[in-house]
């Protein structure tokens, strides 16, 4: 810094900041092991919790909603078994950054540690028509085959209650807890 300048914001003690990694569809917390890499060349040292509770059960083929009460619940037991922890930055990849701000009602006790939220290629507005035939097979047979309820709950078509979940979501007032908001 040259002498005179000011310092933009407040400086964050990075040895108390704790960064959440919240993978995307049929992921796991070893999916983000690149992602930490980068992240901890821009973030500078950060400690890393990758959440493990929508790897196991149903997996990420529950919906958004039970995937983000099931992340809440493990991040806040997480947040609060540590209590040194000042500031609290959630990374979500994919179907991950629907879930990281689907898990933010359950964080409501920890909402002034909210530092950055910053989610990766992840669908916030739904799934929009695409033109790619394999795709679109492909999603097919995800919503009316398998019936995986988190792709379900995408679906850009206003007429079922599992599509005005996204409308929902998108009301959620916690997402101005963070200092910075960054979506990719």
């Amino acid at each position: 810094m040259v002498s005179g300048d000011k310092p933009i914001g407040k400086r964050i003690d990075i040895t108390k900041t704790v960064t959440i990694l919240v993978h995307g569809y049929r992921g796991n917390e070893f999916d983000l092991s690149k992602l930490k890499s980068y992240l901890n060349l821009f973030l500078g040292f950060t400690h890393f919790y990758a959440v493990r509770s929508i790897a196991t059960g149903e997996g990420t083929d529950a919906g958004i909603n039970k995937l983000g009460e099931l992340a809440g619940e493990e991040v806040n037991k997480y947040l609060s078994a540590n209590i040194g922890i000042k500031y609290v930055n959630v990374v979500g990849f994919s179907l991950g950054g629907v879930i990281a701000r689907s898990m933010l009602p359950h964080l409501t006790a920890h909402q002034h540690k909210f530092n950055l939220l910053l989610t990766l290629a992840s669908p916030h507005l739904g799934i929009i028509e695409v033109s790619s035939c394999l795709v679109r097979t492909g999603l097919f047979y995800m919503r009316r085959v398998a019936k995986v309820e988190s792709i379900q709950d995408l679906n850009n078509e206003r007429t079922t209650d599992r599509s005005r979940y996204l409308q929902e979501l998108a009301n959620c007032p916690l997402i101005t807890a963070f200092r910075w908001v960054i979506l990719v």
